[in-house]
């Protein structure tokens, strides 16, 4: 299943990771977001593009962060925010009502978002017992335990949603 964000939700401990200074780019082309749901971490920078001929509104519905809900021109130069906390919110056009997208934000840099055909990768994840959250806009959320056993080992995870959930 596309979509589904997929993280380590316990077993990191209290160890503080420090953000990758490459942005993560959400752009607005052919009047959707892209990616429609994305992960960064607290701290890593933003980056809000327009690649399209139109004007879109970027609302983020935030509970933590600041909210921000700003205009941007067609093809103008990228608006760079920063999320400091951590949480998941959505962000809509208020222009183009069926415009919208996920964005949750991680203190930790163990998460990916699965692909077209449900698969994802995590990795560099050290060694250690975890438990895993899988959540779906639709289907909610799922979680299960996962074990790494090892540096440079690797650990199979998948759940399954069942639409009557």
């Amino acid at each position: 299943m596309r979509w589904v964000i997929v993280s380590i939700e316990k077993g990191l401990g209290d160890k503080e990771y420090d953000p990758p200074t490459d942005p993560v780019v959400l752009d607005q082309n052919g009047c959707e977001y892209v990616p429609h749901v994305l992960g960064i971490m607290a701290g890593q920078e933003l980056e809000v593009r327009n690649s399209d001929n139109t004007t879109h509104n970027v609302n983020g519905i935030t509970k933590k962060n600041e909210p921000f809900n700003f205009s941007q021109p067609a093809k103008t130069k990228p608006k760079k925010l920063e999320l400091p906390e951590v949480e998941r919110f959505y962000t809509k056009c208020d222009v183009h009502n069926w415009m919208g997208c996920y964005i949750e934000v991680f203190d930790h840099p163990f998460f990916a978002v699965s692909d077209k055909t449900g698969d994802y990768e995590i990795q560099n994840v050290p060694p250690g017992k975890y438990t895993l959250k899988f959540w779906h806009e639709s289907f909610g959320e799922k979680t299960m335990e996962v074990e790494v056993s090892g540096p440079g080992s690797t650990a199979e995870a998948n759940v399954e949603f069942d639409a009557a959930e």
